[in-house]
């Protein structure tokens, strides 16, 4: 064969070679995402029993016998709301319910779409962000989160985690950045470290009259009594702590105390604030809950009778 016939046949493979080293560097990448993925949902399910547990742990013996609980002075933020940006739904479950362990609430949105929605509804003051969603790069959420007046603590948790995506999420307005698979325990530490602002920052317990809360336990002392409140319950005790003497609305504590998926009836929260009110008094506490009819409640100690 001549050299120009020589020539002409590597110009014809050439093109079938390069497609070649395409489809294998795609198999391979698919490959690497594959295993991330099982090695993450391993690490759930080794997890899952570990933190299926956690709550009964604050219900020991010990506890219901007026020792309590204190939580860790790390762990005391209260009305921590928190969006969890995760396209996994398994995955984003899961970080949901690691975030429960926290005093507040935790929205979780599955696109770029959905998370603009959410945040220009309501304040977070931590967010959760995946990088890689269905509808686009999710560092442009967080570039425009960081720039805000009232910015969340933020941190990226995603399989996108080579170190020149490590720096450009750093950059680009990322507190931190956490790659998958994680440890559950790792992320609420770091969660508990990017918390730690001045601005999120609040005391282990909340008082009034007789009455105070525990924060991170649900927890109160009611009249020297210690009780196990439930989770709404809390939540509204500490918001009316929080605003002692003074209105909240009834619009203000529904966004305070619920995710936006949670189906709330018309009645819901009448019946939670008349539950604990009956608790309080009950109790022997010197504090009333009013209700301001058409407007919301107001926390303050009670007139002597």
């Amino acid at each position: 064969m001549s050299a120009a016939g020589r020539h002409a046949r590597r110009i014809n493979i050439a093109p079938t070679l390069h497609h070649r080293d395409h489809a294998l560097k795609n198999v391979t990448g698919r490959a690497r995402a594959l295993t991330r993925s099982c090695l993450l949902f391993a690490k759930l399910a080794a997890f899952k029993g570990t933190l299926a547990h956690e709550p009964k742990r604050q219900n020991s013996a010990r506890e219901r016998h007026g020792q309590g609980f204190v939580a860790p002075a790390e762990s005391r933020t209260t009305r921590v709301r928190s969006l969890v940006i995760e396209d996994e739904p398994q995955i984003g479950a899961y970080v949901s319910r690691l975030l429960g362990q926290l005093h507040g609430i935790v929205d979780l949105v599955g696109s770029i779409a959905d998370a603009r929605q959410a945040l220009n509804n309501f304040k977070y003051d931590l967010a959760i962000v995946d990088r890689m969603l269905p509808d686009g790069d999710a560092l442009q959420v967080v570039t425009a989160l960081s720039q805000s007046a009232e910015r969340p603590a933020i941190i990226m948790l995603t399989s996108k985690d080579a170190k020149e995506d490590v720096v450009e999420g750093l950059n680009g307005g990322a507190d931190d950045y956490l790659g998958k698979p994680f440890e559950p325990q790792e992320l609420l530490a770091r969660v508990r470290a990017v918390l730690r602002r001045p601005r999120l920052l609040a005391p282990s317990v909340l008082s009034l009259g007789n009455v105070e809360l525990h924060l991170g336990s649900n927890e109160a002392v009611v009249a020297d009594t210690r009780i196990l409140l439930r989770r709404r319950e809390a939540l509204i005790l500490g918001a009316l702590l929080m605003r002692r003497d003074r209105v909240i609305t009834r619009a203000a504590l529904i966004e305070e105390i619920y995710g936006f998926d949670d189906e709330i009836e018309s009645n819901t929260l009448e019946a939670q604030v008349s539950r604990l009110r009956k608790k309080l008094a009950e109790l022997g506490g010197d504090v009333e809950i009013r209700s301001m009819r058409g407007i919301g409640y107001i926390l303050r100690l009670a007139t002597p009778r």
